[in-house]
């Protein structure tokens, strides 16, 4: 039995494509932070919003048997850059705002790799994911993304990793989306060491399975 993950492992497919995507974001800086967040709190219709929290210390790893066969999980508690404690998701009139809190956000963390996934439920039955790794760090990079095409063009899309405050924000042009009317956004962390050890937070409950959707948020 080996906890190191396979190469062919699925979760190692689905975070080297997130690592390896072509980036279509542009950073802010802390100036344009500021004032974008400022257009959500000031602007003519407040956005409509949920928060969800998340267990501190209830990080889960992988582990396989020698064929390469995933055999289970074991909680391992917290991890940095993979810890998520919670998640906060407005909609508003021209963009939908991410932020994530986790436990610890760290530049010199043996958690290599640690990559962050908003899976959006458009009112159309539509999903896309906005895809956020901390790879190459500190900056990191964030992509937009069809999980059956792959990545979607999408001017605008913009993500800031503060390590201060333990938080990734990430705001996604509506447009991009196809202006829906409402959205329901799922959230989990995933992260490798050097090790090739596999890591997994959902970001609304203390398990490894397949994590909840957020009630509808309507545009403002």
């Amino acid at each position: 039995m080996s906890r190191a993950r396979p190469a062919s492992a699925e979760g190692a497919e689905r975070l080297e494509q997130v690592r390896r995507a072509p980036s279509r974001c542009r950073l802010l800086g802390a100036a344009a932070v500021v004032g974008l967040i400022g257009l959500g709190a000031s602007g003519p219709a407040a956005a409509e919003a949920v928060a969800v929290t998340d267990h501190r210390h209830d990080v889960w790893e992988a582990f396989y048997g020698d064929d390469g066969e995933l055999l289970g999980w074991d909680q391992v508690g917290s991890r940095d850059n993979t810890n998520i404690t919670s998640t906060q998701v407005r909609h508003q009139p021209r963009r939908v705002v991410i932020t994530t809190t986790f436990v610890s956000l760290r530049t010199d963390s043996a958690v290599l790799f640690p990559g962050l996934k908003h899976v959006m439920r458009l009112d159309d039955g539509t999903e896309l994911e906005a895809a956020v790794t901390l790879d190459p760090m500190p900056a990191g990079t964030a992509v937009l993304q069809d999980p059956e095409t792959g990545s979607v063009e999408c001017d605008g899309l913009a993500h800031r990793v503060d390590y201060q405050s333990d938080t990734v924000l990430v705001t996604i042009p509506r447009r991009c989306l196809s202006w829906p009317d409402w959205l329901r956004v799922n959230t989990v962390a995933r992260s490798e060491d050097s090790s090739n050890r596999f890591f997994k937070d959902v970001g609304d409950r203390p398990g490894h399975g397949v994590g909840g959707f957020t009630r509808r948020l309507s545009a403002a």
